[in-house]
């Protein structure tokens, strides 16, 4: 019974004395890892540093854990910040493959007034990290100036994740162009997304667009907006300029509204202008807008889906290869497709195990072999070869129903080694570099206009790590 009772009082005793060193005692490994969480959840969450200077914060801090000292804002933006960006780097590093595509694009901060060209890697898997940015303000941002940018890009994707760029991703513009030119060691592939909303805008009947424009406007205004809505309809979309896609939804967005438009201008105490009014009851032009809608449908699809991170260039040129547009569109659907299917969406069409190119034209494949021919030894046209003829493994790939182009690949390459590294290269080119959009999503969203004190190095580690936290792999990205 004494036995019982002294093992009762030392259970009790250690209880107490956990309790009271969890308010009193703190260890420094306990001290390291509240900071390392405090720091992820201040980035994570994109709050201001000073956050943990306030007294109301501290006073939260102290009711979960007295123990615990917060650090100054000062520590929090200096070593914890570089901390846990070399923790990210570190992640981002072993997610890295041995080879990557590296997309580039330019950006205009407003909050600073500064233009930053950004890099970014899209590795084998579809990992993605952020690489580097580049301040060019005040620098003519021409196609040598680009052409250094990636060297440099190359050579820190290098020291930092040890992997190899061999492809670029940039948009038309005729400076990035002549950057991908100049490249000519690197393979160069065009945005599908950017060259899809070029078609958008050479398709858009711009005299039908004029007056849905003059019509949504008089409804954006609130009260007329609240009536609609009021009535069962839907809050009115503009169109964005240069988003030319967007011009397809708010075309939607009046043919969704006009029987409510028309009831709230009918109501004698509702006034509408004479000619807005005129034009809800005009059904050439009625036509013509739902005719626009059905032009621009297809267009618009493909613009979507190819920005996806899981759209390849292989992709992509599948759904050029079937795009199909009115015949008065020909000639512009012509001119986009040229831009779009360069060598590498062809090759990498041809080389995909679903398509196989199977709608390439016959001057299409003569342009794709030339470049197989150039880029192959005698052993990969031998590979080649079998290929085509669907023989070796490459026959019970087929029976098998083998699809998905890394596991493809993946099982030919122990007979076929130098043909599959080509395709997995060649298929592993994102389609498109809108997971730059996503960076400079980021970059708006951490350097406001609110806070634009943030120096460039500083705002760049937080946009690495706010970029690699939410947007890139969280998935696979260990925070815990």
């Amino acid at each position: 019974m004494v036995c019982k009772r002294k093992r009762l009082s030392e259970s009790g005793w250690k209880k107490d004395n956990q309790f009271k060193n969890f308010f009193d005692n703190i260890s420094n490994v306990q001290k390291e890892k509240l900071d390392r969480a405090l720091t992820l959840f201040v980035v994570g969450c994109n709050l201001p540093f000073s956050t943990v200077d306030s007294r109301f914060f501290k006073t939260f801090i102290q009711e979960l854990r007295p123990a615990y000292s917060v650090p100054c804002s000062k520590t929090l933006s200096g070593s914890l910040l570089n901390s846990v960006h070399e923790e990210i780097v570190k992640t981002d590093r072993a997610n890295v493959g041995e080879t990557s595509v590296m997309l580039i694009d330019g950006w205009k901060n407003s909050s600073n007034n500064t233009k930053q060209v950004v890099t970014i890697l899209h590795s084998v898997g579809g990992q993605c990290c952020f690489l580097d940015s580049y301040d060019i303000t005040g620098n003519s941002e021409t196609g040598e100036e680009l052409y250094n940018i990636c060297q440099n890009s190359i050579t820190l994707a290098k020291e930092r994740y040890d992997t190899d760029v061999y492809a670029i991703v940039s948009d038309n513009a005729a400076n990035m162009l002549k950057m991908g030119r100049l490249s000519s060691n690197l393979m160069h592939s065009t945005c599908n997304s950017h060259t899809g909303n070029l078609l958008a805008k050479d398709i858009l009947d711009l005299a039908t667009a004029s007056k849905v424009s003059l019509i949504l406007r008089e409804f954006k205004h609130p009260d007329l907006e609240k009536d609609i809505i009021s009535d069962g309809g839907s809050k009115i979309q503009l169109a964005v300029d240069t988003r030319w896609a967007s011009y397809r939804d708010a075309f939607v967005c009046l043919i969704q509204n006009l029987g409510h438009m028309k009831t709230i201008a009918a109501k004698s105490n509702v006034k509408v202008k004479t000619n807005i009014v005129s034009l809800l009851y005009d059904e050439s032009f009625i036509q013509n807008v739902e005719k626009a809608i059905d032009v621009s449908n297809n267009v618009c699809l493909l613009i979507n889906e190819c920005q996806s991170r899981e759209c390849s260039l292989a992709d992509a040129s599948e759904k050029w290869l079937k795009l199909e547009l009115p015949d008065e569109c020909q000639e512009f659907l012509k001119n986009r497709k040229n831009m779009a299917l360069n060598i590498y969406a062809l090759a990498s069409n041809y080389l995909h195990p679903s398509y196989r190119g199977n709608l390439l034209t016959e001057g299409q494949i003569d342009q794709v072999e030339k470049y197989l021919l150039e880029n192959l030894d005698k052993e990969g046209l031998s590979s080649l070869q079998q290929f085509n003829m669907n023989a070796d493994i490459f026959k019970i790939l087929l029976e098998k129903e083998i699809t998905c182009p890394v596991t493809y690949w993946g099982l030919a390459s122990r007979k076929h080694d130098q043909l599959s590294k080509l395709a997995v290269k060649l298929l592993n080119i994102p389609a498109s570099s809108a997971q730059l959009e996503r960076v400079f999503s980021s970059w708006s969203f951490i350097h406001s206009d609110l806070r634009n004190r943030l120096g460039s190095e500083k705002s760049k580690k937080l946009v690495h790590c706010y970029y690699s936290l939410h947007l890139s792999h969280t998935s696979t990205t260990n925070i815990d």
